[in-house]
């Protein structure tokens, strides 16, 4: 006599999903929305690819960020992607207008890309490469301190 297969099908219903690491509470999105926040607040939307992706030289990082900045200051507060190096520094690899990572106002949504072509075949970066999402504050000429970090974000080069 053979017996038969047994197949189990779990549903959960109610169950909690756990959030991403750098989900933000609800509390600070209701701060977005409306405007008023007490401290800066920082928000990851979506981000591609994902992380532990698999990434080629022609990927591109993008990340959609909701922001939220009191006493906001133009040139102040900048949206920065840094990638990690062996030795556990950031490098930001070339960009063509510095401003370009400066936040426009107090409060919205800003898109960061950047091509891992830029720093494909820089041999200080860790691999797999680890990035992160800063917001700085700058607090002298070229100098800035970081206020938030979300990350860090794995990719995978291909060989």
């Amino acid at each position: 006599m053979r017996a038969a297969g047994l197949c189990c099908v779990l549903i959960a219903v109610g169950c909690r999903v756990a959030p991403s690491p750098n989900a933000a509470p609800a509390s600070a999105r209701q701060e977005i929305r409306r405007g008023q926040c007490g401290d800066p607040v920082f928000i990851m939307d979506s981000l591609t690819p994902r992380p532990g992706s698999i990434v080629t030289s022609s990927s591109t990082f993008r990340a959609v960020i909701h922001y939220c900045l009191p006493g906001y200051q133009p040139g102040l507060w900048r949206a920065v992607v840094f990638f990690e190096t062996q030795n556990g520094q950031f490098i930001s690899g070339p960009t063509t207008d510095p401003a370009a990572d400066a936040l426009q106002d107090s409060i919205g949504v800003v898109v960061i890309e950047r091509s891992f072509a830029d720093m494909w075949s820089d041999t200080r970066l860790r691999r797999p490469y680890r990035l992160h999402v800063f917001l700085n504050r700058m607090i002298a000429d070229r100098r800035s301190t970081t206020v938030i970090d979300l990350g860090p974000y794995e990719y995978v080069p291909t060989p």
